[in-house]
């Protein structure tokens, strides 16, 4: 660039609210107004002011709204005339700031040809403002990138409708997501962006749109603190920040924020998906509506226009109407319209009970499946379904602060029900099933332990709802059981009778272990993936299978016990690898996917050296059980790499014959790696730390229960120190469940007894706590 320099300085963002009284689209705007100002300068010292070239902001720095960490999206506008070289040499002083910076150089004719077959570029150029160079260049490029964008809705709205699938499939939902990307998960700023550009095409918008501002507003807010504070161009609302971005915006704690969040994200999603479910993919040309859907046997006053169910005011307005119509458009595919929705949410109460047939629509509701989803939060939003659950406010947007729930509370049961859904041919009494999954976390949210007090809240529902006595006692057992069978099948012994005993005892009956069992698939599965894996499904299905033979039920045994005690390898090949290790100094070894088994000569300490040196090898135990066959000690672990990379087993297996046969330095590489490794803090949530030590759960051994965060070499510390302390770990459970742990291991003392004496047991308490507590990665 030549000329006289621009005598301002470099727009910095710091400087543009010292006194941090700007907050969200107010501080984009003090921030575009800023850099404009800094790049008209720079650009009228320069040699292109005297030449027909305009500077034109397009994109969001077009609209001005430029958050701290924004690209500048820039074009050179020229006539014609003006050589590529010249008008190049202009973005030199914009690089040397160090801003990410999308630029081009143009002539309307060429930005306009580009914006006809590029969606991002059609976008860009309906936002273009000129910055500097006023010769009439950027305001005709915006009117007629407009003018084309209309006119060829029919072929662009099928282009935006892919990409903002696309975009949803890579990034979670903001309403729903641990960590919400706010620009471009669904429900982010993205798809505000998209309803905007739908209504320059002339789309009529049939919502009230002040509810979509307010929620993009409070996302602006969000993201300009998000990015001012942490100095990072980042959308991704981390878990590590959420704290420091709520006290920026005088927020109760990030619960707080990411409550109004989700709300927000929940709001624009829900406008975006309603505006696009209208609208059919399109012919070239143009856009419509999707033709009307015949259904038989419709209800006088109800009918179906385009994909929507429209209902007359007097059926609209009956009490319990909004269930029964709710579960008509939800096993059809459609929608309510938006006026029906209104009438629903005016509704009278169905009563206190509730007639059968409400009850029998409500269940209809919730038997529809994953449609069913989408049409109960537009009752929600219209104020029917809280209307007649008043127990549901509570758990509406409430995040679930841990890094394996992926929903929160609200959205978890109704995904959970989803799942139930589609299970209903595995239990005598579909309808228990899908309440009992409906409501098995309906107490998060409030003051107490979330299971004692959801049973408060599920007896009261029940009796409105107008359940029977029994199936009100069973729909109260699956709340408060709710989590009995995978945490006994993750953390006890199968194989000990007191653990098969207290389920059997707790359940009592068939039936509600059959809806148990269910519920617990559905619970997880609707939780992530690393709460239902196929391991902890296995060790599910066995635990049922042993209660039911319990309960006095002929069963046969069902092919997951030999997955359950080897993780895939048979019975044939542990009874081999037995006598193979029975008779040898070294390990012998099993590999099946991810799995691995050791079998080696049992005696003490022999866990953890494998621990060790499995660690050291560099990956992480998913999951683990420990078991002893013949005096030969039996392990086997499903493992992931720590880096992500493909497992070398030939180095492994190497690894851990040198650590059983003591070969290996184990602490001194794990030290080695710890520091090689050492990343950023833990995300400041999950599970609390406790170690628990029962001496009930087992006939024959003392259990001890950790929970923790976990790290490099985790496991390996922790067996270690219970062989330190003469211990015998007759059986081991490991679960990883995101950033923690959740470890059981069954202990004898060196006479093979439970642990009895107090001294000893505090002890063990005080060298678990002393190994979780020492610093790792």
């Amino acid at each position: 660039m030549t000329g006289e320099p621009s005598r301002l300085a470099p727009p910095g963002r710091d400087g543009v609210d010292p006194a941090h009284r700007l907050r969200g689209r107010a501080w984009c705007r003090a921030w575009a107004s800023e850099v404009d100002r800094w790049l008209a300068a720079e650009f009228a010292a320069g040699p292109l002011a005297e030449l027909p070239v305009e500077l034109v902001a397009i994109g969001g720095h077009g609209r001005g709204e430029l958050a701290p960490g924004s690209d500048l999206d820039l074009m050179l506008l020229h006539d014609g005339s003006v050589s590529r070289e010249l008008t190049g040499g202009f973005w030199y002083p914009v690089w040397d700031l160090g801003v990410k910076l999308g630029h081009s150089v143009r002539t309307p004719r060429e930005a306009l040809a580009l914006a006809g077959e590029d969606l991002d570029t059609a976008t860009a150029l309906l936002s273009a403002r000129v910055i500097a160079g006023d010769r009439g260049l950027g305001e005709r490029v915006r009117i007629d990138a407009r003018a084309a964008w209309a006119s060829r809705w029919g072929f662009w709205s099928d282009r935006l409708s892919a990409s903002t699938t696309q975009r949803h499939a890579s990034s979670a939902p903001v309403a729903f997501a641990l960590e919400p990307d706010l620009k471009d998960g669904r429900g982010g700023l993205r798809d505000v962006d998209a309803l905007a550009w739908a209504e320059l095409a002339g789309v009529h918008v049939g919502f009230d749109q002040r509810p979509v501002a307010a929620a993009a507003d409070l996302l602006v807010d969000v993201r300009v603190e998000l990015q001012r504070h942490h100095r990072r161009a980042g959308n991704v609302l981390v878990l590590q920040e959420q704290d420091d971005v709520a006290a920026s915006l005088g927020l109760h704690g990030s619960d707080d924020l990411m409550a109004r969040v989700a709300a927000a994200g929940r709001t624009i999603a829900w406008a975006g998906e309603d505006l696009w479910f209208d609208i059919e993919p399109a012919r070239p040309g143009r856009g419509r509506r999707s033709p009307a859907q015949r259904i038989p046997g419709l209800p006088a006053g109800v009918e179906v226009r385009g994909r929507r169910l429209v209902a007359s005011e007097e059926v609209a307005s009956r009490p319990g109407a909004a269930f029964a119509l709710a579960a008509l458009a939800a096993r059809h595919g459609l929608r309510l319209d938006q006026t029906t929705a209104a009438l629903l949410g005016a509704a009278p109460p169905p009563g206190d009970p509730w007639p059968p047939e409400v009850l029998a629509d409500f269940i209809s509701l919730l038997a529809a499946g994953r449609g069913a989803i989408e049409i109960i939060e537009t009752i929600d939003r219209c104020g029917a379904w809280s209307a007649v659950l008043p127990e549901w406010e509570h758990t509406r947007s409430r995040p679930q602060r841990n890094p394996y729930h992926r929903f929160t509370v609200d959205r978890h049961l109704l995904e959970a029900t989803a799942f139930a859904s589609e299970l209903l041919n595995r239990v005598e009494r579909p309808d228990l099933l899908l309440l009992g999954a409906l409501f098995h976390d309906i107490g998060k949210g409030l003051p107490g332990d979330h299971t004692e007090v959801g049973i408060v809240l599920v007896e009261r529902i029940g009796r409105r709802m107008g359940l029977g006595v029994d199936d009100l006692e069973t729909v109260v057992f699956l709340v408060e059981q709710h989590l009995l069978l995978a945490d006994v099948a993750t953390r006890r012994d199968l194989d000990d009778p007191a653990t098969v005993d207290l389920v059997s005892t707790v359940v009592g009956r068939l039936d509600r272990l059959d809806l148990l069992a269910v519920l617990s698939e559905a619970d997880g599965r609707a939780t992530g993936s690393t709460a239902w894996t196929s391991w902890k499904a296995g060790l599910v299905a066995e635990l049922v299978e042993r209660v039911r033979a319990a309960l006095g039920v002929d069963v046969v045994q069902s092919p997951g016990r030999a997955e359950r005690v080897t993780g895939g390898a048979s019975p044939d090949v542990v009874a081999g690898l037995v006598v193979q290790a029975r008779g040898s100094q070294r390990p012998a070894m099993f590999v099946d996917g991810d799995r691995l088994t050791v079998a080696s000569v049992d005696r003490p300490g022999v866990f953890a050296r494998v621990t060790g040196g499995l660690a050291v090898a560099g990956l992480d135990v998913l999951e683990a059980s420990a078991s002893a066959v013949d005096e030969v000690a039996v392990d086997t672990f499903r493992v992931s790499s720590t880096l992500g990379n493909e497992i070398d087993w030939p180095a492994v297996e190497g690894l851990v014959a040198s650590a059983v046969s003591g070969r290996l330095a184990i602490d001194a590489r794990l030290a080695e790696r710890a520091r090689s490794y050492r990343s950023g803090r833990r995300p400041p949530v999950g599970l609390a730390q406790e170690v628990r030590v029962f001496n009930d759960a087992s006939s024959s051994a003392t259990v001890i229960e950790v929970v923790g965060p976990d790290r490099i070499g985790l496991l390996s510390g922790l067996t270690r120190a219970l062989s330190d302390l003469d211990l015998d770990i007759r059986t081991a459970k490991v679960a990883t469940l995101g950033h923690d742990v959740v470890d059981t291991f069954y202990v004898t003392d060196d006479e093979g007894r439970k642990v009895t004496d107090r001294v000893h047991l505090a002890e063990i308490r005080v060298a678990i706590r002393h190994e979780l507590d020492r610093p790792g990665m």
